[in-house]
């Protein structure tokens, strides 16, 4: 399952970047993150056992695709040529630091306190964010 849908990931991250070049990239980021907002209806009907988990995967794969589609592009033009590969380097690897290491301890902190939906909730606050 996780080979396939990887599969569908990168077919439909190299579609949407093709149709970024049409759409525009804003555009591709926006409703990639209101995909994103959606997710945790997903998840929680999908707890339920009320959904499919293959149906619960689509919006995500859909939503990562588009901005993933769109993210490397978008970061070589926010950099001037002399200093794109630092530019990038350091912001990329900084923001993967601070929201990759400090995510998982919140949301088992969270967790441990009874905000179960902490995680389901995570892709809201951070699409509403931008």
């Amino acid at each position: 399952m996780s080979r396939s849908a990887f599969l569908v990931l990168a077919g439909v991250t190299l579609i949407m970047s093709i149709l970024s070049d049409k759409v525009g990239r804003l555009p591709m980021i926006s409703l990639g993150c209101f995909i994103f907002m959606l997710l945790p209806t997903g998840f929680c009907l999908m707890s339920c056992q009320a959904f499919s988990p293959i149906l619960a995967l689509i919006p995500l794969l859909l939503g990562c695709g588009m901005v993933m589609g769109v993210y490397e592009s978008s970061m070589t033009e926010l950099f001037p040529t002399q200093a794109r590969y630092s530019g990038i380097a350091f912001c990329h690897n900084l923001a993967f630091a601070v929201c990759g290491g400090v995510t998982p301890i919140v949301l088992e902190w969270l967790c441990v306190r009874g905000w179960l939906l902490s995680p389901a909730l995570l892709p809201v606050i951070a699409c509403d964010c931008l």
